[in-house]
Parts: structure tokens; C-alpha cells; sequence
């Protein structure tokens, strides 16, 4: 017993971890145009925080799916940190032919740390702070745990009207199939609904950043961990570039591990 419960927990950390590497190179794809790039960075955010609430989706097609929705505002928000990194990159610049460049340099690469961090903190506040899918989710075990699934009720009056009646069975089992087939399965409406709500009600980038500017500011603990993963996945894309296709994964993992919404 004990052997079949780690061989259970190794090979379900495993998927876990392959499902990290895979959202990192789905981020990858998608971060080719640059600009896009912090729409990727949420939706890989969002897979891996469903992925965290046992939410069992293709990966491949619920990436595309976030990615879509998120890039609706997300482009302005990329194009906004571009330029960003351009001020930075010229303010680099001048700060080295000033005399302080040995004060100033340190306090605007801190900056630029801090608005690392809040940047991956607006993806993951885009990608887990309206989470509808969660709600939905609820809704559908309630409903399922009051209403129950019609064909066993169906089901079990044909039963007991065959037992009475006679051959009625035919007729009510046939009932049982088209009523439900007509009412459907609860967690088929609640996913509709959440589509719905998830494309009317999403977050807005603006908002987001901004709570997420306050979130950094107000647990700098989190943020400090934060800060950490983006340090580790930079030192590791210098050290071996190849690892630039996969790195997103593990830090939009931080970034969701490390959030205030659970």
C-alpha cells in the first residue's frame, strides 16, 4: 500500500512538472511578436492555476483559448512595456556618463526590478483574479448535489412503473434518454456560463495593474520570492539560452504560487 501510494505521488508530480515545462513553451509561441507577450505570460498564469485547483483541461487548447481573450487589451500592455525597456536601456545610458553612476546605476536597476515584478503581477492578477471557471465550478457541484442527474430518476421510476405495469419500461426508459438529453449534464451549463462571464466580466488590464502595483507594494514578502524567480529564470536563460523556451512555465508558476488569491 504504502509502495502504490509513491509511486502514485511521483508519477502525478511528474505530469505536474511536465505541464509546467509545456505551458513554458506554450508561452514561448506565443511571445514571438514580443508584444504578446504578457498576454502568453497570463494564460500560461491561468493553465497552471487550474491545473493547481485539480481543473483537468487539454492544455494545448485551453491555452489558445485564454491566450485569445487575454490579448485583447493585453497588446497595449505589452507595447507599454516595451517601451518601458527602451527608457530604461536610454536612461542606462545616461546614467553612465553621469559622476554618481555608482549610486544611480544600483537604484535604477532596482527599478527595473520592481516593475519586473509588478508586470508579472499584473498577468497573474489578469489571469487569477476574476476566476469565473472557479465559480462555475461550484455552482455546477451544488446544482448536481441538489438536483441530481435526471436519468437516475428517470430511470428509477421506469423501474418501478415496469415492476406494476409491465412492459412500460421501454416507454419510460425511452422518456428517461430524451429528458436527458434535453436537460444535459449541470457542469455542461455552468462551463457555458462561465465562457460567458469570463468574456464579459474578465478583468481589466488598467485595474490590474494597478492591484497589482498595491499587492507588490503591500506583502513584499511575496514579492521578494517573486523577485527571486525572475532573478533565478534570467540567470538560467544566460547560462543556457536554450532554456528560454521553457522558462516561462516555472515562473508563471511562482508568479501564481506566490499570488494573494488561493
Amino acid at each position: 500500500m504504502r509502495t502504490l501510494k509513491r509511486s502514485t505521488g511521483w508519477r502525478a508530480g511528474l505530469g505536474d512538472f511536465s505541464d509546467c515545462l509545456l505551458a513554458g513553451l506554450l508561452v514561448a509561441l506565443a511571445s514571438v511578436p514580443v508584444v504578446t507577450a504578457a498576454p502568453a505570460l497570463t494564460a500560461g498564469c491561468r493553465i497552471l492555476d487550474r491545473a493547481r485547483h485539480d481543473v483537468g483541461a487539454p492544455l494545448w487548447t485551453t491555452f489558445w483559448a485564454d491566450f485569445r481573450e487575454a490579448a485583447r487589451g493585453g497588446v497595449l500592455f505589452g507595447l507599454g512595456c516595451l517601451a518601458a525597456v527602451v527608457v530604461f536601456a536610454v536612461d542606462l545610458e545616461v546614467v553612465a556618463s553621469m559622476p554618481a553612476a555608482g549610486v544611480l546605476k544600483p537604484a535604477l536597476w532596482v527599478l527595473v526590478v520592481a516593475g519586473v515584478v509588478v508586470a508579472v503581477r499584473t498577468c497573474e492578477v489578469m489571469a487569477t483574479g476574476s476566476p469565473a471557471w472557479r465559480r462555475a465550478a461550484g455552482a455546477a457541484a451544488r446544482e448536481a448535489a441538489v438536483v441530481g442527474p435526471a436519468w437516475r430518476r428517470e430511470f428509477g421510476a421506469a423501474a418501478r412503473e415496469a415492476a406494476v405495469v409491465g412492459p412500460a419500461w421501454r416507454r419510460e426508459f425511452g422518456a428517461a434518454a430524451r429528458e436527458a438529453a434535453a436537460g444535459g449534464p449541470a457542469w455542461r451549463r455552468a462551463a457555458g456560463t462561465a465562457a460567458r462571464e469570463a468574456a464579459v466580466v474578465g478583468p481589466a488590464w488598467r485595474p490590474a495593474f494597478v492591484a497589482a502595483a498595491r499587492e507588490t507594494a503591500g506583502s513584499p514578502g511575496r514579492s521578494l520570492l517573486l523577485a527571486a524567480a525572475v532573478g533565478l529564470a534570467v540567470l538560467l536563460v544566460w547560462m543556457l539560452p536554450i532554456l528560454a523556451l521553457v522558462v516561462a512555465g516555472p515562473l508563471a508558476l511562482a508568479a501564481v504560487a506566490t499570488g494573494g488569491r488561493r
